[in-house]
């Protein structure tokens, strides 16, 4: 149940964060913060940060009843993993349920179109995942929302991406990889959940930074799109480093991932850039929540899940389920989400050319 929380107290390994800068390789990053907050950059390994939280005190009526988490896509991927986390730990810090609702449909665009139709009283949220909705709304037509409709009150994770084979492939390295594109421009297969979402932007990124030309091949949700490559379908995929943890990752075999470092879940892989191709990508989740939903209600949720991210034991869970969980608390989301924008819209754009 929830305790009483000091002014400044340090969450629990989660990092305070907002810093994401276009090349963003300079971690650990301490910035210029307001008298309010020290907010730290997130350095591999979660380090401890300090902060006084911008939301007001907490009211002592919210939840008085369970919760609906809507997650946009089906269960075993990793915005289903990441809100299962956080439903468990929810019901320790409040005494009442969340209740994940799996609406997949459209690569997301089913659960984020809807969103706004939801109830503004705080018992009807979505999950929403960045820079998703930057990139889907651009490269895939009919989603039914836009960027600017979607509002967050926090995000609480990232997930780095890795480039992944069948584990029965004769490609060993990711030098062999990119050798094995250049000599079949075009012809050599990579694999990703949807049109428009993260896993399509880390193909563009990769055959850009590579200067290499590859057919992706998108899937409806992660476990298609592993389940292609397991089967050896497709050459190669973008996927998660969920997928791997814990013993996963059956018949798949990861190449590289596009962190800024080395994971200490996976100390034995390859960071993309340590290989000499200039590029690094990951996807963040956050709290999504109605437009009509006022300010005080949207502070009160924010206030609620950066308490559940100060739950001993979270971080630790998440790290070894492959997330880098971290804070960007409520007055700096939009900020954050809007040079996440700057940064992906380009990447949208060139996905339709």
């Amino acid at each position: 149940m929830r305790a009483a929380r000091s002014a400044g107290r340090a969450p629990s390994g989660i990092p305070v964060a907002y810093d994401y800068a276009d090349q963003p390789r300079e971690r650990p990053v301490i910035r210029s913060a307001p008298a309010t907050a020290r907010i730290v950059a997130f350095a591999g390994a979660l380090a401890a940060a300090t902060f006084m939280s911008h939301a007001p005190a907490l009211a002592s009526e919210y939840p008085t009843r369970a919760v609906t988490l809507t997650v946009g896509f089906g269960p075993g991927g990793p915005s289903d993993i990441s809100a299962r986390f956080l439903q468990r730990y929810f019901k320790e810090v409040t005494g009442q349920d969340l209740i994940i609702q799996n609406l997949p449909g459209g690569g997301g665009a089913r659960s984020w179109s809807q969103m706004n139709q939801a109830a503004p009283d705080g018992y009807e949220l979505t999950l929403v995942s960045l820079p998703h909705v930057v990139l889907q709304p651009v490269a895939a037509s009919g989603v039914g929302y836009t960027f600017e409709d979607i509002n967050s009150v926090l995000i609480y994770t990232s997930v780095p991406q890795v480039l992944a084979v069948p584990a029965n492939s004769p490609i060993q390295t990711l030098e062999e990889f990119v050798a094995a594109a250049q000599a079949a421009p075009g012809a050599v297969t990579v694999g990703g959940t949807g049109v428009g979402g993260s896993n399509h932007s880390a193909w563009h990124l990769f055959n850009e930074a590579a200067g290499i030309n590859t057919a992706y091949i998108p899937f409806a949700d992660t476990a298609t799109n592993n389940a292609a490559l397991q089967g050896g379908h497709i050459a190669a995929a973008w996927t998660w480093t969920t997928q791997f943890a814990k013993g996963g990752g059956d018949g798949m075999r990861m190449l590289a991932v596009a962190a800024q470092e080395r994971l200490d879940l996976f100390p034995d892989l390859p960071t993309v850039m340590e290989l000499g191709i200039d590029m690094y990508d990951e996807a963040w989740w956050a709290i999504g929540v109605p437009e009509a939903m006022p300010e005080d209600v949207r502070r009160t949720v924010s206030a609620v899940f950066l308490e559940v991210m100060q739950e001993p034991g979270i971080a630790q869970d998440m790290i070894e389920a492959g997330y880098v969980p971290f804070v960007v608390e409520f007055d700096e989301v939009a900020r954050v989400k809007g040079e996440i924008r700057d940064k992906y819209l380009p990447v949208a754009q060139a996905l339709v050319e």
